[in-house]
């Protein structure tokens, strides 16, 4: 695609950058304000511990389910139609919330209001690679993944001052609501003068799987985003815990200096990417990032209390963030899937990277290690630095900018 420098054009793609981030806010919240309230939650819909835990992982679901599904329609049908029927079905199921009276309908409710974080998620690379050439491409993931780390914050921090929980759905229907007039109204799946295939004619489903199952690149880039966000995973759930057993905080002043994360994963994932730009090579950037990434899930909790350890947890959340945005632009850049089939080798590389973030921490270093934390972070960041393993099997992916 040839690159886009027209003033019209740049202005435009802020635009549909800025509809994106908006999107990526808005499917976000509604999850992440279920933390604060979860005592309000238990007592009133007389939740046991599984059931919270089911609703509070029930929006993953459909990135399982709809994954690569959500990638084929957007290659076949465009981003515009699809993601707005995500949103949609999102906007509905908000709304239903709102009335729930039951555990069985908040979880479908929230389940069905996953599809347009789903579709977000799996189609990120497609939308913004079409609008930004290749050196910006990840610069403008990481500001619209900004918005779902945003949405994580202010969530966190907001909620809890409602007056009531349905004050907080009533918000998070707003909030989809208005993301998805504003993506009807306003995106466009690529400039006017872009050549690059969005009619049903030209993309077929079946194309568009094989080419990103073939890919051995997909691949790659899954298990290497997957690897990284485990230990990321890991941090954010037993981070806090770990605090206070090994160094004695208080439940308060351990979710504060774990907050050092969370600002880390924000910062990373705008400025990460301009980092990578400014190198103009991935590899590089994957290497370094890869091993700190690897250092700081092991042992960035270990530092001493104070400035050490903010500063600790801040680097690591910046450089796991960062990789994790870069990653997630790799389809695009790929010469065998390119703009066409984007959306197709998003799904997949989504589907595989949530897969692994759900179920080696969850499933496999819990279970197994239990308690130990020392064991338990360490473990994690020998499965982060794995991440080298296959990042560096990736092509170059970025042209280096020019120099002025």
């Amino acid at each position: 695609m040839k690159e886009k420098t027209g003033s019209k054009t740049l202005s435009y793609a802020i635009l549909i950058n800025a509809i994106v981030t908006i999107g990526f806010f808005a499917t976000n919240y509604p999850s992440y304000a279920l933390s604060p309230i979860a005592g309000i939650l238990r007592e009133t819909f007389s939740l046991s511990n599984a059931q919270y835990s089911q609703l509070f992982s029930s929006a993953m679901i459909p990135g399982f389910v709809l994954g690569i599904i959500s990638g084929l329609l957007c290659d076949k049908y465009g981003a515009k139609k699809s993601i707005g029927f995500a949103l949609i079905v999102s906007g509905i199921a908000s709304v239903i919330r709102i009335f729930a009276s039951s555990y069985a309908v908040l979880y479908i409710t929230l389940l069905f209001g996953g599809f347009g974080c789903t579709f977000f998620n799996c189609n990120i690379s497609k939308i913004i690679g079409s609008w930004f050439p290749r050196e910006k491409t990840g610069v403008g993931i990481g500001i619209a993944l900004a918005g779902a780390n945003v949405a994580q914050v202010v969530a966190m921090a907001t909620t809890a001052l409602l007056p009531g929980y349905k004050v907080s759905f009533v918000i998070g229907a707003v909030l989809i609501i208005f993301s998805t007039i504003i993506w009807l109204l306003f995106f466009k799946n690529c400039p006017d003068d872009a050549q690059i295939a969005h009619s049903g004619e030209e993309v077929s489903f079946v194309t568009g799987l094989k080419a990103a199952l073939k890919s051995k690149n997909i691949w790659f880039g899954g298990i290497a985003t997957g690897l990284v966000l485990s230990g990321e995973m890991y941090i954010i759930q037993m981070l806090p815990q770990a605090l206070q057993t090994v160094h004695g905080l208080s439940e308060e002043a351990a979710g504060v200096v774990s907050s050092f994360n969370l600002l880390g994963n924000l910062c990373g994932a705008v400025f990460g990417p301009i980092v990578c730009a400014r190198i103009g090579k991935t590899k590089p950037f994957f290497a370094v990032f890869g091993a700190l990434a690897a250092i700081g899930t092991a042992f960035a909790w270990l530092c001493p209390k104070g400035v050490i350890l903010t500063g600790a947890l801040f680097l690591t959340g910046f450089v796991i963030t960062s990789l994790i945005t870069t990653y997630m632009s790799i389809p695009v850049m790929l010469p065998e899937i390119g703009h066409t089939y984007a959306g197709t080798g998003g799904g997949v590389m989504a589907t595989i990277d949530l897969t692994m973030s759900v179920f080696i921490p969850s499933y496999i270093v819990v279970p197994i290690i239990g308690d130990n934390y020392r064991t338990a972070f360490l473990v994690m960041g020998i499965i982060t630095v794995c991440t080298l393993i296959f990042s560096m099997q990736l092509p170059e992916l970025m042209d280096a900018p020019e120099k002025k």
